[in-house]
């Protein structure tokens, strides 16, 4: 090929180490036959993430920023997108810079006192770490706050759909993905296995599972599918039930409703263009869980999006601006700190000398959790969890 190789030179680089670049004209045979050149004449292939990791060991970017470039990747949507190119250009590493900068300086404050007997210790010394903890406090949990909406940014949310045979579901489906996906046929039956496809409402990425329809069955592979139908609910986000309003209730649809969760639920009674059979309103959910649609109806299916939208961003401001947010890692780590910094607060609360080596070391380990987080404080399986989910070469 005709490539074009551009140099650059440390520390100006990714790496802050010296990089070449090797650009050509791309398609599989073309980029094959270049990287055979460049392995035969004695480099290796990177391991998954290495270049994201030499820029962290170099101390051009924290552990923090690092996932911020996997998230980049990985976004689904361009809220995600956002979200993850405000934290890969330190919005949310400055989050956790202030509060363990905090956390430290109270920290540094709490051990001088160990040094003084407890009657030659100022008055005012106590009262003023406890402030500072509390502020550092404060910001902790204001940033653990943030997981729900990192969460739903970064998994996205698992919609299934369940039902009797024939009341929609496979409609629905094709209706929200405005595709011709799963078969509509008014045999019972005809969806035997999960179909699961991605999509993206309101900027949340959405895994949509349409399942078998619940029905008693002899035939055992339809059987497996209704076992699978019930494995899927189990582990949704928001379970759709669908009833058909044509079509009386019988014991099991009532059931069905009755079993659903209130907090992850919504119930779609279709077929409201048909003559129906009005049903009973469950108690257990709040009207807005509860609606009444034709799924022929485009007005109708833009309504069930808006609502899906709604049940899955509950406590989620999707109006404001993309920020950066906290993944399950931060989480955890930021959870065991705050385990660690209140059982230092109430040490510190006793006032009593034999107890403040105790609140010093508690808040020592606090402060060693947060470093976890951007990387202050880091071992090798640590680094090897993390920059292992990366692709090969970024």
């Amino acid at each position: 090929d005709e490539a074009l190789a551009l140099l650059f030179r440390a520390p100006r680089s990714y790496t802050r180490e010296d990089i070449v670049e090797i650009h050509g004209h791309g398609g599989r045979t073309a980029a094959t036959r270049l990287l055979r050149s460049v392995l035969s004449a004695g480099a290796r292939l990177a391991e998954p993430g290495e270049f994201t990791r030499r820029a962290f060991l170099s101390g051009r970017i924290d552990l923090v920023q690092a996932e911020g470039v996997l998230d980049l990747i990985r976004s689904q949507s361009d809220r995600a997108a956002s979200a993850a190119l405000e934290q890969l250009e330190g919005s949310l590493s400055l989050q956790f810079d202030q509060i363990y900068s905090g956390m430290l300086a109270a920290a540094a404050q709490l051990e001088a006192t160990l040094d003084f007997p407890e009657d030659e210790l100022p008055e005012t010394i106590v009262p003023k770490i406890e402030s500072s903890l509390l502020a550092c406090r404060r910001d902790l949990i204001n940033l653990l706050n943030t997981w729900d909406e990192g969460r739903l940014l970064r998994d996205g949310a698992r919609v299934v759909i369940s039902g009797k045979p024939n009341v929609g579901k496979s409609t629905l489906l094709n209706a929200l993905l405005e595709a011709n996906r799963a078969i509509v046929s008014p045999i019972p039956g005809t969806t035997r296995d999960t179909i699961e496809e991605d999509l993206v409402l309101g900027d949340i990425p959405i895994r949509l599972v349409d399942t078998a329809g619940l029905r008693e069955t002899d035939c055992e592979i339809e059987a497996e599918g209704i076992k699978r139908t019930q494995l899927a609910r189990a582990t949704a986000d928001l379970h759709i039930y669908m009833a058909d309003l044509s079509v009386p209730p019988d014991d099991d649809v009532l059931r069905h409703i009755a079993e659903l969760p209130e907090g992850r639920a919504l119930l779609l009674f279709n077929k409201s263009d048909l003559p129906h059979v009005w049903p009973p309103v469950p108690e257990h959910l709040p009207a807005d869980r509860i609606l009444k649609v034709s799924i022929l109806n485009p007005a109708d299916v833009r309504h069930v999006r808006k609502t899906i939208i709604a049940i899955l961003s509950a406590g989620v401001d999707l109006s404001a601006r993309p920020h950066a947010t906290i993944s399950e890692r931060h989480r955890q780590v930021l959870a065991e700190a705050l385990v660690e910094l209140d059982s230092g607060m109430e040490y510190l609360a006793a006032r009593r000398e034999e107890v403040m080596v105790l609140a010093a070391s508690q808040v020592r380990l606090a402060l060693q959790r947060i470093g976890e987080a951007t990387g202050k404080v880091y071992h090798e399986q640590l680094l090897e969890s993390i920059f292992s989910t990366f692709c090969i070469g970024k």
